[in-house]
């Protein structure tokens, strides 16, 4: 709205190299880049900038940042701390997820929007394999420890990786619209929240009950190890497949989890994407398809953290 402000880099001297100036530049785009999915930066009447500090990594400060180096990773994590961890902090301890979970994935969300949604994906499963290490549920249990409140496995990357798979479920739209939603809610705003005031928020905006998809993925452990067979029959001129669906968890919390999954079948006409809802340790689905498939391929697009084993049953190829 034609506003303002000073964006001011604090450096050591004989630090300031062309190479620093470029990544500091980037600052800006990310501020433009933030300010159009989350609502304009919070402290616009303010100032944002970094100063350089002797640590290797990053800390945030309202408006402005302490920095022990300036990539593109470091500088949108620590920016995007200025919506998820100022404007809006986690209440307690156990909810940091809410400041480094939403920070980590801004990293991602500032690689699609500047270099394309495979550098996206890359990110997203770099974040993945992280993910796969966090011991316990992401609502931290024992405060008692900085390592434990500060996970990288547990608070950054599988804290990330929820809201990659909300996106999924919600799709891009209806994701943008209740994240923004919950940064500038009237009552959280320059305020406090916990998962329960993100959860509300979210499902008042998508219209969705998503009690089951926080249950498990914050308040549980673990992932999915999805064991999938499938094969077909043909009638009535169409294919009627079968895809059985078993699950194995290394934790009775859940015991299994329950996800929308997408299956995408290969055929001689192209692809065809069917979404089931698993809400059962073990689940057999009907599709009936017009072409014959070839190939079955489970959550095609990589929308939820997982292990994966997928058995076809030969009998069909082999005639």
């Amino acid at each position: 709205d034609g506003k303002q402000m000073p964006v001011v880099h604090y450096v050591y001297n004989g630090s300031l190299t062309e190479s620093r100036i470029r990544q500091l530049e980037r600052t800006v785009d990310m501020l433009a880049f933030f300010s159009d999915l989350f609502g304009i930066y919070p402290f616009i009447n303010e100032k944002y900038g970094h100063a350089e500090w002797q640590w290797g990594g990053g800390m945030e400060h309202q408006t402005i940042s302490s920095m022990g180096a300036f990539g593109e990773a470091l500088v949108s994590h620590e920016l995007a701390h200025q919506w998820f961890g100022d404007k809006i902090t986690c209440k307690d301890w156990q909810n940091i997820w809410l400041n480094e979970g939403f920070a980590t994935y801004c990293e991602s969300l500032w690689l699609e929007n500047a270099y394309g949604k495979d550098h996206y994906m890359q990110d997203v499963q770099s974040n993945m394999n992280y993910a796969k290490y966090a011991s316990g549920t992401i609502y931290v249990e024992d405060i008692s420890s900085v390592s434990q409140i500060f996970n990288v496995s547990r608070s950054y990357a599988k804290g990330s990786i929820v809201l990659h798979m909300l996106r999924g479920i919600l799709g891009d739209a209806r994701f943008f619209e209740a994240i923004r939603a919950y940064i500038n809610d009237p009552i959280l705003a320059y305020d406090v929240a916990e998962t329960e005031d993100l959860q509300r928020v979210v499902e008042e905006t998508s219209n969705e009950d998503l009690d089951y998809f926080f249950q498990q993925w914050i308040y549980g452990e673990e992932y999915p190890r999805y064991n999938v067979s499938w094969d077909y029959t043909e009638e009535n001129n169409l294919y009627h497949v079968k895809v059985n669906i078993r699950q194995e968890t290394n934790t009775t919390n859940p015991v299994f989890f329950t996800m929308p999954v997408q299956l995408e079948f290969e055929t001689s006409a192209g692809s065809v994407i069917d979404t089931v809802f698993n809400n059962q340790q073990e689940q057999e689905f009907d599709i009936y398809l017009e072409e014959e498939p070839t190939q079955l391929t489970f959550d095609p697009d990589n929308w939820i953290l997982k292990d994966l084993t997928v058995v076809t049953s030969v009998e069909n190829f082999d005639e």
